[in-house]
């Protein structure tokens, strides 16, 4: 049995506009950092404007976010709250791993990677447990009917083991 995974993780506005990020995953508890699930990493933003903050104007470049000025990026648009790490509201990134994972223990890294081909360290690591639907059962057969109500007997399908 087998069935498809998808990977998802918020994409942070501390991360540079170019960034991109590749896949990886591993059988069991450990992730193969040798070989990910795609070679070209993925990028995270196209363009700047869509990780934007909530502006540029006195208002962006003020000291609402930080207690600072124009020349320290504090505030609202240019600070921690339009590029900055405001809870939940930054974009979930999905990505859907190319192919079927067999049942078991999966487990599944991320990580960063510049316009050079520079990585970070892993930006996020997770693992799932894969069970996928039984087969049918085996001798499905009517042993009996009483009352309306019928009694059947089966042997469980071969891949529950």
């Amino acid at each position: 049995m087998s069935t498809y995974v998808i990977v998802e993780f918020i994409k942070l506005h501390a991360w540079p506009w170019s960034s991109g990020y590749k896949v990886y995953h591993g059988l069991g508890q450990d992730v193969d950092y040798s070989s990910p699930l795609i070679s070209t990493p993925s990028a995270l933003w196209s363009t700047v404007g869509q990780k934007a903050g909530f502006g540029f104007g006195r208002f962006g470049y003020g000291s609402f976010g930080w207690g600072q000025g124009f020349l320290f990026g504090g505030g609202f648009g240019a600070g921690r709250f339009g590029y900055g790490e405001f809870g939940y509201y930054n974009q979930l990134e999905s990505f859907q791993v190319p192919e079927p994972m067999r049942d078991g223990v999966h487990s599944f890294a991320v990580k960063l990677f510049d316009s050079c081909g520079n990585s970070s360290p892993t930006a996020g690591e997770g693992q799932i447990l894969i069970i996928g639907t039984p087969k049918r059962p085996r001798n499905l057969k009517l042993v009996a009917f009483a009352s309306g109500r019928p009694t059947v007997q089966w042997l469980a399908s071969g891949d529950l083991g």
